[in-house]
């Protein structure tokens, strides 16, 4: 993979729609262990594509951001997460999350404003206008990713059932406003890795209350 990047760099120019697909792809298909994609929409159609390139024994983990607006407007489906469940992969949620990237290998990282949908990856006619960049991973990098990780919460089987009876019962116009509450909180446990301490993990105290 070094051909991406020129002379002594660390990681490629921006590049455009089609080529950080192109690049992406080409990364998927020689990963050998792990895969994190991190979107803050995920459509069924993308985690479809992910799968064309990727070996069936490396670990395939999705994280993403759920609310009853991207679920009920279409932006993300129900349907990613009934691929992921069949086919073994961890599916993910960061509240507010709307970040684009995806580690490979804990080596690489694509950067970037696609999400994983049809419309990011341009897997449609007139896709949208999308840009990243591709660089190697480093040690902050993968702080970045292990922190977001543990601050999130795991979707199960049983989050999903729920969600889909309630999609059933909440489907709406495109004129309505309002939208009910998803039955599901996605609010991971308070779990403080201390091998991993950040400052941000302790509370703020003034010289007298410490």
């Amino acid at each position: 993979m070094t051909s991406l990047f020129k002379f002594d760099s660390k990681s490629t120019s921006v590049l455009d729609k089609n080529e950080f697909r192109e690049h992406v792809e080409s990364l998927l298909k020689n990963a050998e262990k792990s895969v994190l994609v991190c979107s803050g929409f995920v459509k069924q159609e993308g985690v479809k594509w992910l799968k064309k390139h990727i070996k069936s024994d490396v670990k395939c983990t999705i994280l993403t951001f759920w609310s009853a607006k991207h679920l009920l407007d279409g932006g993300s489906d129900l349907k990613a997460y009934e691929f992921c469940h069949e086919n073994n992969w961890d599916f993910h949620q960061v509240q507010g999350y709307h970040g684009k990237a995806i580690q490979i290998d804990k080596s690489y990282v694509a950067v970037g404003s696609s999400n994983l949908t049809q419309r990011g990856f341009g897997l449609i006619p007139f896709p949208n206008e999308e840009t990243g960049v591709i660089k190697e991973m480093s040690i902050l990098d993968e702080e970045y990713f292990d922190k977001l990780l543990q601050s999130s919460y795991k979707v199960t089987y049983g989050d999903y059932v729920k969600l889909k009876e309630w999609y059933e019962e909440n489907k709406i116009k495109k004129n309505k406003i309002s939208y009910p509450s998803l039955p599901v909180s996605f609010e991971p446990e308070n779990k403080i890795d201390i091998k991993r301490l950040w400052t941000d993990d302790f509370p703020i105290l003034s010289f007298h209350e410490f």
